[in-house]
């Protein structure tokens, strides 16, 4: 009974795939296959193995240029679906480090009974950090390397590195769902990437609500300002009050409190940020850059800022 349940579940698959439309439905289809072989043993599971291939095959064939050929060529990661295990499973082989290297070495070759690979350095791709933030640095320095500006590379991936990501997914006509971000398979395609792959990061539109959320700024006071060789950060959390207007609350690394009122025309803020009756009035204005999530501006003390969405 429980092969006639097998044998059902792969011609059911087996049939979605004939309706394929691209590259990217054949491998969902294999990947999903693939993951209810894990569930079985014996000859059930490598007939179930044997049809993931054939799906990658078709990938190859059908599609030759694509993203998803090219990993299963360069035996890499398709989600959760290594590639070059897949095979070496189907051999009936093992995977093991490589012999130490000699002249006539390569990479790849069988020895005995075992496929000596190293996924995912098959492209002479370095694995990625094992430590996430670490990781993320390395992901965020590696988009900002192909022109997907992800800002400072410090491992939390924000909302410009999300947004980074997403437009080399799109330049490249990568699925999310087969390579989000923390992905090996992901990983691959990213560092072996040269050139670059965002030729212009999308300008976003500026919104009134746009600047509503939690920002934090940073202002240098240069020698001709009214707080020189100062250096003050911040948190400022706004809220939308209608029409081009927002307001909130601030403070800031002195210690201070102050409410701020501003509104945005086009893509020019202006605020004011009132710190009561000793410290009185700042006014200040800035540019939204292109990526909707940092303000560059001046104050009226002669201060510099730079604010950054959060």
């Amino acid at each position: 009974m429980h092969r006639i349940g097998v044998f059902l579940l792969v011609m059911a698959l087996s049939a979605g795939v004939a309706f394929a439309q691209d590259a990217r439905t054949l491998v969902e289809s294999a990947v999903n296959l693939n993951r209810y072989a894990t569930t079985l043993e014996g000859e059930q599971r490598q007939g179930v193995l044997v049809d993931v291939r054939r799906i990658l095959d078709r990938v190859v064939t059908e599609y030759p240029n694509s993203p998803e050929a090219a990993t299963i060529r360069a035996g890499g990661f398709l989600g959760e679906l290594n590639v070059a295990v897949l095979d070496a499973q189907i051999r009936g082989q093992s995977l093991v480090p490589p012999p130490p290297p000699s002249g006539n070495t390569m990479e790849g070759q069988i020895y005995g009974d075992q496929l000596t690979v190293s996924p995912p350095e098959l492209a002479g791709i370095p694995p990625a950090p094992l430590d996430p933030k670490e990781r993320m640095r390395a992901i965020q320095q590696a988009l900002n390397s192909v022109g997907c500006e992800t800002g400072t590379p410090d491992g939390v991936a924000g909302r410009k590195t999300t947004r980074g990501y997403e437009t080399f997914l799109k330049e490249k006509g990568l699925d999310q769902a087969l390579y989000s971000m923390e992905s090996d398979a992901f990983w691959q395609v990213l560092q072996s990437s040269q050139g670059v792959v965002c030729e212009s990061m999308p300008v976003v539109p500026v919104t009134p609500q746009t600047m509503p959320g939690n920002w934090t700024y940073v202002a240098n006071c240069g020698r001709d300002s009214r707080m020189p060789g100062q250096r003050v950060t911040g948190v400022v959390s706004l809220r939308y009050t209608g029409g081009n207007g927002f307001s909130g609350d601030l403070r800031n690394s002195q210690g201070l409190r102050a409410k701020v009122v501003g509104k945005v025309v086009g893509r020019q803020v202006t605020l004011t940020t009132n710190f009561g009756l000793f410290f009185g009035k700042v006014s200040s204005r800035g540019t939204v850059a292109d990526d909707a999530y940092v303000v560059h501006g001046r104050d009226s003390n002669g201060c510099r800022f730079t604010a950054t969405k959060r």
